[in-house]
């Protein structure tokens, strides 16, 4: 008796580990799905012709076209409370090597012609082709995160460029949290 009381533990055990682990897996993917959606929803909020006229650089924050950028990003950000980053960026002349347009960061925003290593997110350069999100948490110097991203494009439907929006990874831990 004691015998398939044990063996009924470990297969209700087991069976219970591999339905949380498949519900954790789906609701990561689900996280991703949304971050994606909002990214394709945000850069319908871009002015695509606009974003293509701010040069890489930090004179460029003078400028009436980047603090109507920035007032956009920070309405994706407001619109998306969990959101914790909202920025563009642009391919450089050098593969990989991408430059920021626009940061809706407050306290220390990245500026126009700081450049990035986007060599390092497969999904960030995918973002030049249609919505991505990152298949995991990342750590970068912000910080761990989860990102999505989408093509900003311009009157004529060429990508001039990539919004990316992030989460906290303490947040997705809180959602993970919530599910356990």
């Amino acid at each position: 008796m004691v015998f398939w009381v044990a063996c009924a533990t470990v297969v209700v055990t087991a069976t219970n580990l591999i339905a949380f682990r498949t519900a954790l897996d789906a609701q990561f993917q689900q996280l991703r799905q949304t971050l994606m959606a909002i990214a394709a929803t945000g850069v319908l909020h871009i002015d695509g012709d606009a974003h293509q006229r701010i040069p890489p650089d930090s004179s460029s924050v003078t400028l009436e076209a980047y603090r109507a950028l920035l007032d956009d990003l920070r309405a994706i950000r407001n619109a998306n409370p969990n959101l914790v980053y909202v920025y563009t960026l642009t391919p450089s002349e050098v593969p990989g090597q991408w430059r920021f347009v626009g940061d809706a960061e407050e306290k220390n925003p990245s500026l126009p012609g700081d450049l990035y290593d986007a060599a390092r997110y497969p999904a960030m350069l995918a973002g030049l082709e249609g919505p991505s999100a990152d298949p995991k948490l990342t750590v970068d110097e912000w910080g761990v995160v989860l990102s999505g991203y989408a093509p900003i494009r311009n009157r004529e439907g060429h990508v001039v460029g990539v919004l990316g929006i992030e989460i906290a990874g303490a947040q997705v831990a809180r959602t993970q949290a919530a599910l356990h």
